[in-house]
């Protein structure tokens, strides 16, 4: 009987499959490991945190090894950018059909990014249309809005391509 069960728990546990660290994310130094990881504790490349809190070193251990089978890309998506998305108004991007990133245009479409939670803008488009009326402007130094009353000639942002990171 003590046979029979001894050959029942081998077979059992042979078919217990038990995870193991990529082989692509195993390192030496930070060399072997994609610009945005170093090579952690435990010779796998991790995405280093920027906390520096102490904690217990078997947790620290597994999170590396977990972070290290994870190898998420950034994330980017472009939104539709209405006329009233900026203070109510429309957001200027350009003027006289050219994009104007210095005059706010940049300003513009990375606050709107980070109306949805993505912190970089990654570029913009402006309308060829003028259609004249209220243009705003994101000023991120006082985090208020400048707005033109009547800007004739203004071309509003109309999609945005927001990135994280």
């Amino acid at each position: 009987m003590r046979i029979g069960s001894t050959w029942c728990f081998v077979i059992l546990v042979s078919g217990c499959v038990f995870p193991t660290p990529s082989k692509e994310f195993a390192c030496k130094t930070d060399q072997d490991c994609d610009p945005e990881r170093v090579c952690g504790d435990q010779q796998y490349c991790i995405i280093p945190t920027l906390d520096a809190a102490p904690s217990d070193a078997s947790v620290d251990a597994a999170i590396a090894i977990d972070g290290a089978m994870i190898d998420a890309g950034p994330i980017v998506m472009t939104f539709n950018v209405t006329l009233t998305d900026c203070d109510g108004s429309k957001c200027n991007g350009g003027y006289d059909g050219v994009k104007q990133p210095a005059q706010g245009g940049t300003a513009n479409a990375t606050k709107l990014c980070a109306d949805h939670a993505l912190p970089t803008a990654v570029d913009y488009t402006i309308s060829t249309n003028t259609p004249g009326g209220r243009f705003c402007t994101y000023v991120p130094g006082s985090m208020t809005w400048g707005c033109d009353g009547s800007c004739s000639g203004c071309n509003p942002i109309t999609t945005v391509t927001c990135s994280n990171p």
